[in-house]
């Protein structure tokens, strides 16, 4: 699976290391900072992900809004899906897609059973 990008994310996270063991040996994402409840990892185009797990001595405040959705862009959406569902990680309904456009997505439960999304838009290439 080769992700190709996304807005800089943070999440709100209950298990640092699960969620981290996970975006690193699933999807593939190089980890560049790794403290006390608190993981960084760099996508291809510079943006970034981080966990902000419970032991974050940053206060959590950041989070009250609620938790989000992160979305990572990928280059082949059918490739990616068959790889998450060669890891066991559990899809959430089948692969949506605008036959329109081309864009199409797949969601899915993280190790901590939150709702991921990986995108396909074809404008992006």
């Amino acid at each position: 699976m080769y992700i190709k990008g996304s807005a800089r994310v943070g999440v709100d996270t209950t298990n640092t290391r699960a969620r981290a063991s996970f975006f690193q040996d699933v999807l593939g994402l190089r980890k560049t900072h790794d403290r006390t409840g608190f993981v960084r990892f760099q996508m291809p185009d510079g943006d970034a992900l981080e966990l902000f797990g419970p032991d974050d001595p940053v206060p959590p405040d950041r989070f009250k809004a609620g938790r989000v959705i992160p979305a990572f862009l990928v280059d082949d959406i059918r490739l990616a899906r068959k790889e998450l569902e060669a890891a066991g990680t559990p899809l959430t309904g089948p692969l949506a897609e605008d036959r329109r456009t081309g864009y199409a997505w797949q969601h899915f439960l993280g190790p901590d059973g939150l709702v991921y999304e990986l995108p396909y838009d074809p404008a992006r290439r």
